[in-house]
């Protein structure tokens, strides 16, 4: 078995930005994700939008030829 050791002060690195813009868009804003691309599963890109848990909100709707995502809140 091995010890784990405990480290104080190591600096946590800047949050992964991901494929999808979430965390830049501003109420209102949108985009688009076209079918075929790296994830063409709209339940993916839901899921993606609702574990951001800091108030902001997402609406994720399946278009012709796609996804779109808007923030709205």
């Amino acid at each position: 078995m091995f010890e784990i050791e405990i480290e104080k002060g190591v600096p946590q690195p800047d949050a992964k930005t991901g494929k999808y813009p979430f965390r830049q868009m501003e109420v209102g804003d949108s985009f688009f994700a076209p079918l075929g691309s790296s994830d063409p599963n709209p339940f993916n890109t839901y899921a993606t939008a609702k574990r951001i848990k800091d108030g902001r909100k997402y609406s994720v709707r399946r278009v012709d030829g796609g996804i779109r995502v808007w923030r709205v809140k």
